[in-house]
């Protein structure tokens, strides 16, 4: 059988994939590398750069070529461009060569660092975290926290200049098997003031902190706080703070926590130690917390007041026109938004009105009301409830009309020379 062939064409085409980098970027830079680092056994280590980039590099750590994460034992920490590697306790098994990786679309960039730790002598205590001096108000407690090291882990003495401290109603030493611990001095007073020692030691030696530690109560005492304040817009308001204490104390005056500074509206002075803020013509607006912040160099006390200004009245439901008839009851009715020290008072066509069998006036939950039992013809006219306190007054306004029942009586005449017929007469009933 004879086979049949079909010419073919061909035809080839190149495809290129090509990557383009995102416009407008740059790839990251090291604006500080990071530097070698020695510590002791036992030490914080911190390994830092400072980096930057756009969009933000991706920064990565790694310890001779593995990625590290954060852990107990190291942690990663950044703040804007800057970025650090934490070791809080340096073991020599951590000695290597620590290297950061920075890279975003742009590139990649990284740098590297050696850490050194320095094995300490066996059997010799160290601090690898001294406690701080601590200031402190009265009768608050102040804290030294430590951390020791050595072989074996050794015991901690504490002293206040020459005399050896120990647990007891107002001192709490507190030691950990780990070489962390703490002394608490509870309800501190001025005698609390002083140099304290932490000493560390073990059956072979003992070691020191390098700078003992003072405790700094603070010395403000005798503050006489401001009294909470009520009072009307337009009336002056004043707050008076006592303290004494040494040395030299600065006052601070602040509303709702913004610092408040002389003005002709606020006035602060001073007479030996009585400190005083005075507002005059106060508003709405000067409603809120005030803060007197007592402060020398060995710390701070602060007390607070609040002044709640109370406005004028001001209606919030109006009174309503009213017509009715005669011997109907008529209530007129009215609110105000406000009813602390608030009098409400009442006329007619100008004329104080007195409670009384005619009238019966209300005022209760911030409403006023006007009662007229048995409404009478004279009882038509113009009303007004005037609501007033310190910081002013408002009124409000309504008419009343009674009118009389019209009855119609009908009339029959009878005439001998004419037609009969009736007619009608109006009468005006007053009741």
């Amino acid at each position: 059988k004879t086979k049949q062939f079909f010419p073919i064409q061909t035809s080839l085409a190149l495809l290129l994939c090509l990557l383009r980098k995102e416009e407008g970027g740059e790839a990251p830079v090291f604006l500080k590398r990071v530097s070698n680092v020695e510590v002791w056994q036992g030490d914080v280590a911190r390994l830092s750069v400072t980096v930057t980039g756009s969009p933000t590099p991706k920064v990565q750590w790694f310890f001779d070529s593995m990625k590290l994460t954060p852990s107990m034992d190291c942690k990663l920490v950044f703040a804007g461009n800057d970025h650090s590697l934490i070791i809080p306790y340096a073991a020599v098994q951590d000695e290597g060569e620590y290297t950061c990786v920075a890279s975003n679309v742009h590139g990649e960039t990284a740098c590297s660092a050696h850490l050194h730790v320095r094995q300490r002598t066996a059997g010799v205590p160290c601090f690898a975290r001294e406690p701080d001096s601590v200031r402190c108000a009265p009768g608050f407690s102040a804290v030294f926290e430590y951390t020791v090291a050595g072989e074996p882990c050794p015991d901690v003495l504490w002293f206040k200049g020459s005399e050896q401290l120990s647990s007891d109603a107002r001192c709490s030493v507190v030691h950990h098997p780990d070489g962390s611990g703490s002394l608490t001095v509870q309800q501190c007073t001025e005698e609390d003031t002083g140099l304290y020692t932490c000493r560390a030691v073990n059956k072979n030696t003992s070691g020191q902190m390098k700078n003992p530690k003072h405790c700094h109560p603070s010395r403000l005492k005798g503050l006489r706080r401001p009294e909470s304040i009520t009072t009307f817009v337009g009336k002056n308001a004043k707050f008076l703070c006592t303290v004494s204490g040494t040395p030299v104390i600065d006052i601070a005056w602040q509303k709702d926590g913004t610092t408040i500074s002389p003005s002709d509206h606020h006035k602060i002075s001073k007479v030996e130690n009585k400190h005083v803020l005075e507002i005059s013509s106060v508003t709405t607006s000067d409603r809120g917390v005030y803060t007197c912040k007592a402060s020398n160099r060995f710390g701070a006390d602060i007390c607070q007041a609040e002044m709640a200004i109370i406005d004028k009245p001001h209606f919030i439901k109006v009174l309503q026109s009213v017509q009715s008839a005669v011997n109907k009851k008529i209530r007129l009715e009215c609110q105000v938004d406000e009813d602390r020290k608030v009098t409400v008072g009442w006329t007619k066509d100008g004329n104080r009105i007195p409670p009384g069998k005619d009238y019966k006036i209300f005022f209760e939950d911030k409403i006023a009301s006007l009662e007229i039992p048995l409404a009478k013809l004279k009882d038509s006219g113009h009303y007004m409830c005037t609501a007033s306190n310190e910081a002013g007054s408002s009124s409000s306004s309504a008419s009343v009309t009674v009118r009389g029942k019209i009855v119609l009586h009908a009339v029959y005449l009878r005439s001998s020379w004419g037609p009969h017929f009736f007619f009608c007469r109006q009468k005006i009933s007053l009741g």
